[in-house]
């Protein structure tokens, strides 16, 4: 059977409508695509949220689905350093979208009116995009008209080449009701300016509030109109969020990136698909990825705990005679797509003394034997036994537990991201030193990681770590 790969690029305008109609849309819909699905290899979004409608609506199986964030910007062309901007006294606002109602333009258009009565003569707001007359919420040609007649806003139209037109902004907007990953966002994000958008699917993958621009509530004409505002009262600001704009796009939404992102997974696909393959094509496969790698990880998982095996023993014994209690400690932890797992760990803390909260090397209740484990990291061995499993890796970023993803998810921008790989035993956050009471720091670490595995990183890592460990230094989060 052929690969089939299938691109999910947002739920579209009967998804937003609460209407009987539109329900009745969305229900037909959902039926089609769980007949279509039924072939494909692999489905790709946008956005966690669409995919976690899609697996929990039962349309595609989780392992089937692939959330590669944006459709790539060339940062290189789309570079305010190589684009000489117009001039103008007067600062301007742009908004750049189909003209629908579900993007938000009228929302856009009535903010326009409250701060050109407030600041007129400092500012202009600029519309840029098409009408879609056969689109139901296409917004009306003649309440544009009158927008542009009163002064409100200055109306493009379409525009081919809109590089030029961004660039010489200064605040871009876009407060739509839904979105799969903005395209005009990125590219404004591209050319270093500040965004208010909105707090919703798709929108929020780009903007993290009061770092790169604002999140406001869709509908919301007030809230956006006090956004942009500070935005117009602050130049400062307006280039602080800017700089973070570019250097966000730069880090997780280059078109670079995202083509890797592609074809990681159209390597992955071709070795699980049936059936003989050239010479020419096999070399092009990323032999570290799929099933090799599950496969290295396992085998080199199984020799060190037949080779350690020894020392195991030993250490079991002196746990038991230490202290009284279980000699292995279980906990759950959250691994690859969410998915929960009993993660097993030597115990180094005297029996009943163990807890949900975050302790370092120091606490009274680390037992003798415990603290010396800890210290050399082998209170982790009994991972192997994870990665064995199929758990974890050898490398990655160490798993959380639940109330702490939870926690952390929700305030720290991009920390689900974790999530996309399998959680390891030792990552490159543990051998800077970063412990786990530096979740920011940490993540920095890890989405490092994930975007630059491959094999020979691996091995100086694995390297490291068992130079630490014969060292006697801890490497390992204090938890």
């Amino acid at each position: 059977m052929p690969i089939v790969i299938n691109s999910h690029t947002g739920e579209g305008s009967f998804f937003i409508e609460k209407s009987f109609k539109a329900r009745i849309v969305q229900g037909i819909i959902r039926v089609l695509y769980k007949i279509t699905l039924r072939f494909s290899s692999k489905i790709t979004f946008l956005n966690y949220d669409d995919k976690r409608i899609f697996t929990e609506k039962k349309l595609i199986e989780d392992e089937k689905t692939e959330v590669i964030r944006g459709s790539g910007i060339d940062t290189e062309e789309w570079n305010p350093s190589k684009i000489r901007a117009g001039k103008s006294r007067k600062l301007r606002v742009l908004m750049a979208s189909r003209l629908i109602i579900h993007k938000g333009v009228v929302e856009y258009v009535e903010a326009a009116k409250l701060l050109k009565k407030k600041h007129d003569g400092a500012i202009e707001f600029f519309l840029a995009g098409d009408f879609y007359d056969g689109n139901p919420y296409v917004v009306s040609k003649e309440y544009i008209k009158r927008a542009v007649q009163e002064g409100f806003i200055k109306f493009f139209g379409w525009k081919k080449d809109m590089i030029g037109i961004v660039n010489s902004s200064d605040i871009f907007v876009l407060p739509s009701y839904r979105e799969g990953c903005p395209k005009s966002v990125l590219e404004a994000m591209a050319l270093q300016k500040p965004i208010v958008t909105t707090n919703t699917v798709g929108c929020k993958e780009c903007v993290e509030n009061n770092k790169n621009g604002f999140l406001v509530p869709p509908k919301n004409v007030l809230k956006l109109a006090e956004a942009i505002e500070r935005l117009i009262q602050d130049k400062a600001l307006r280039m602080k969020f800017g700089r973070y704009s570019r250097q966000k796009c730069i880090e997780e939404f280059d078109i670079k990136l995202v083509v890797r992102r592609h074809l990681q997974m159209y390597r992955e696909l071709l070795q699980k698909s049936p059936g003989p393959k050239t010479l020419r094509d096999t070399m092009k496969i990323n032999i570290y990825s799929g099933m090799f790698h599950r496969v290295a990880n396992f085998l080199a998982a199984l020799s060190i705990l037949a080779i350690t095996f020894p020392l195991i023993l030993i250490i079991a014994a002196a746990i038991k005679i230490e202290s009284k209690g279980d000699v292995i400690y279980k906990q759950k932890r959250i691994g690859k797509n969410g998915k929960f797992f009993v993660l097993y760990k030597f115990r180094t803390m005297k029996k009943n003394s163990a807890n949900q909260e975050l302790i370092t090397i120091k606490d009274k209740r680390i037992s003798k034997v415990g603290r010396l484990l800890r210290k050399s990291g082998l209170d982790e061995f009994p991972q192997l036994w994870n990665v064995v499993k199929g758990d974890m890796n050898l490398i990655g970023p160490r798993p959380e537990m639940p109330d702490f993803h939870k926690r952390f998810s929700r305030s720290i921008n991009n920390w689900h991201k974790r999530l996309d790989v399998k959680p390891g035993i030792t990552g490159l956050a543990q051998l800077n030193g970063i412990d786990s009471n530096k979740p920011e720091e940490k993540l920095k670490y890890d989405l490092w990681y994930i975007n630059n595995q491959n094999l020979s990183l691996d091995l100086k890592i694995i390297f490291k770590t068992l130079k630490y460990i014969l060292k006697l230094e801890n490497i390992n989060d204090k938890k």
